[in-house]
């Protein structure tokens, strides 16, 4: 159940950035996915 709570707060989080930036999202997004996965030690 966690695993799907994360990837639904993960995928809300990047719909936000898409709403807020619209055009420009892909560099926000990069950029979020890119801290998520130094967070993950990835």
């Amino acid at each position: 159940m966690a695993d799907l709570s994360d990837g639904a707060i993960v995928g809300s989080a990047i719909v936000r950035l898409i709403a807020e930036h619209g055009k420009n999202a892909p560099k926000y997004v990069n950029e979020y996915v890119k801290s998520m996965k130094e967070g993950m030690g990835a």
